[in-house]
């Protein structure tokens, strides 16, 4: 009975590890749509005519917003890809406006 218990637990141990591996061969998948998010909002902040830096300031808080949501919604890998795409394109479009802001 002690041998059959314990071989029941080291099934479930193996069963429950296996479940929780990805192999080790697979990286966690990018979320795209977050990146293409993060492009799209970056390139339409590069494409707004701001005139103050309130304007400014309040669009930059509009995407830490959106970042700050993914990551309260536990996507800390979707925050990631659209704070990282956003700083990209943003570099990419508006040389001059990143070095301000990034």
């Amino acid at each position: 009975m002690n041998l059959m218990r314990k071989l029941l637990s080291l099934i479930v141990t193996a069963l429950a590890l296996g479940a929780c591996s990805n192999g080790g061969s697979e990286l966690p998948e990018i979320p795209r749509d977050a990146q293409e998010q993060g492009r799209a909002d970056a390139q339409a902040f590069c494409d707004a005519n701001y005139t103050t830096e309130r304007d400014i300031h309040a669009a930059l808080l509009a995407v830490k917003s959106r970042e700050w949501q993914l990551r309260q919604n536990g996507d800390s890998l979707a925050a990631n890809a659209y704070i990282n795409a956003f700083r990209a394109q943003l570099s990419e479009s508006d040389k001059a406006m990143a070095s301000r802001v990034l």
